[in-house]
């Protein structure tokens, strides 16, 4: 059982071990299609093929078939993420085209889901796997040339460090970087009630915590009081502002960071951004329980069609969802309805 991700910084610039490791036949492999998919083994699980796998399963030689690649250049291609469990094993990333398609009577019955509403759902190691090889992917997809010279980037240390040589024979790194994010659950002093809003980009049931970018030479805390003033008016007291929690959320290359905060006046009057919130409101403990509750009985609620099915089905009629739990928004609620 896979129990830790080893990530092993201190071995990618070692060729010799970096070779031995990409020709091992247990190496075993997060494959993506295009940057926002992944391939699952169940809801809990990632199928993780070897490269013995990749090599002799008719179903993944299939898959390789499908997206017209080359295979042998694929397998060069692959980015080190590190070393699993006591076996100390390596695991690659391996990207696929959009296009790349499975049978799913193939390997493992493994099949393809899109990462951002499925992750939270995965094992913690298997979650952490999803997010950094995704990370990686988009990453890469979106550094392909260096911002000094102009010159095409090569991937060296495994993937994980890109190189490009000026006139004079300099070289210069980059490495792969995020993007701090905070995200706030505010509530009123007596914490009798939580400040929640729903986003253009959410369904209409579902309401979460307020999040914005931390800006250049700004502090957490600063960031909270503002962006919590900019998208729905309200000022909170700076002294109750404390750190939860954090999470990479890759989607391209956040980090969010989370905190709870509280506000000087009450139940503060609500003055979105209509720029950025479609919608908030300040909701009674008991009623962000109840939505917590139905969120847990239905599963990924992030994907629309799951909560379709259930209304056509009648096993839910409510009005109000909150993030699936494994979701930092999520982390921030429980944390509220347990606290009190």
């Amino acid at each position: 059982e896979i129990e830790s991700l080893d990530r092993s910084s201190h071995l990618r610039s070692d060729d010799s071990i970096m070779n031995d490791y990409y020709q091992r036949n247990d190496a075993k492999h997060v494959i993506l299609r295009g940057t926002d998919e992944v391939m699952f083994a169940s809801s809990t699980a990632l199928a993780l093929p070897t490269l013995k796998s990749l090599n002799e399963d008719a179903a993944l030689a299939a898959l390789m078939q499908t997206a017209g690649i080359d295979t042998e250049e694929v397998l060069k291609k692959r980015t080190f993420l590190g070393r699993l469990g006591a076996s100390q094993t390596p695991v690659f990333a391996l990207f696929l085209p959009k296009d790349a398609d499975i049978d799913r009577s193939g390997y493992q019955n493994g099949y393809f889901d899109r990462t951002r509403p499925r992750a939270p759902f995965l094992t913690p190691i298997h979650n952490e796997l999803a997010l950094t090889a995704t990370a990686y992917v988009n990453w890469q997809n979106t550094h392909r040339f260096c911002p000094i010279t102009g010159s095409p980037l090569t991937y060296i240390h495994g993937g994980t460090c890109a190189k490009s040589t000026t006139i004079d024979g300099k070289p210069h790194l980059y490495w792969p970087r995020q993007d701090p994010s905070i995200i706030t659950l505010v509530t009123n002093p007596s914490s009798t009630h939580a400040l929640l809003a729903r986003s253009p980009r959410h369904s209409w049931y579902l309401y979460t915590a307020l999040a914005g970018f931390v800006e250049a030479g700004e502090t957490f805390e600063s960031a909270v009081a503002r962006e919590v003033h900019e998208e729905v008016g309200v000022t909170i007291d700076r002294q109750s502002v404390n750190y939860i929690a954090s999470q990479p959320w890759p989607f391209p290359r956040s980090c969010m960071i989370g905190m709870e905060a509280s506000t000087l006046d009450g139940l503060a009057r609500i003055s979105i951004d209509p720029d950025e919130i479609v919608d908030a409101q300040w909701f009674e403990k008991e009623v962000v329980y109840k939505a917590a509750r139905d969120t847990d009985q239905m599963g990924a609620v992030l994907d629309p069609r799951v909560v379709e099915e259930k209304q056509a089905s009648g096993e839910w009629n409510g009005k109000l969802l909150v993030p699936s739990k494994g979701v930092l928004a999520r982390t921030l609620i429980d944390h509220w309805l347990e606290g009190n």
